[in-house]
């Protein structure tokens, strides 16, 4: 189980892995990280969790045993913006407009948590108009065009360029999310689950986060 902001380069990790180790098939489950604890907590299998922040495994370490976790990445926020940005956004206090329709996560997703310490550092009420369940979620308003902007990881962008485009935040306002991986040492595949672990933290592993966006741990 993976945060959605890492659907496109798990896939990838995915294709490679199995072709390298053909004994194991790896399946992805993607969404929230928060949805996703509370899943692991209720009972879903999983033998991996990687998450957009570290606060769902000190949830998790009370109900299920796990690795300890790695950091296996960074990420920094952007601002999402339709291409060619026609509402002429340009930071983070053209959020607070009036005409700017904002698109945010909801509560507990650790987007909705980075873009909140964000907006209340800078001082900004941005309007938001809808709460979507991750931040795939954002970005499909944005580039559908039901939204005007929204606060997502830079790795959002990636490949989606034909559609949006990002509005820079300033590197001192900027907030770093760090994504952790573990294997669940409940796992009925826990040998096989630290492979993929391994791999995802080799130096091979790394190389592709960064081709997707991702930055070093």
């Amino acid at each position: 189980m993976a945060a959605s902001s890492l659907t496109d380069v798990f896939e990838r990790m995915e294709a490679d892995f199995e072709t390298k180790n053909p004994d194991i098939d790896i399946v992805m489950v993607f969404g929230a990280s928060s949805t996703l604890a509370k899943q692991i907590v209720d009972g879903a299998k999983a033998d991996i969790f990687a998450s957009a922040d570290i606060a769902q495994f000190d949830e998790l370490s009370t109900f299920v045993t796990g690795d300890e976790p790695t950091i296996f990445a960074t990420n920094r926020l952007t601002i999402l913006v339709k291409s060619g940005n026609p509402k002429a956004i340009n930071g983070l206090d053209d959020l607070a407009r009036d005409d700017v329709l904002v698109a945010t996560a909801e509560e507990g997703v650790p987007i909705r948590k980075y873009t909140d310490r964000l907006l209340t550092a800078a001082g900004v009420t941005a309007n938001f108009v809808t709460f979507e369940a991750n931040v795939a979620g954002i970005v499909t308003k944005v580039s559908s065009g039901a939204a005007d902007a929204g606060i997502v990881y830079e790795s959002d962008v990636v490949g989606a360029e034909s559609s949006v485009q990002a509005v820079a935040i300033p590197a001192d306002v900027n907030i770093t999310a760090r994504y952790p991986i573990a294997a669940l040492t409940n796992s009925t595949h826990l040998a096989d689950a630290r492979r993929f672990v391994d791999y995802v933290t080799s130096t091979s592993g790394r190389a592709t986060l960064i081709d997707f966006g991702f930055g070093e741990p």
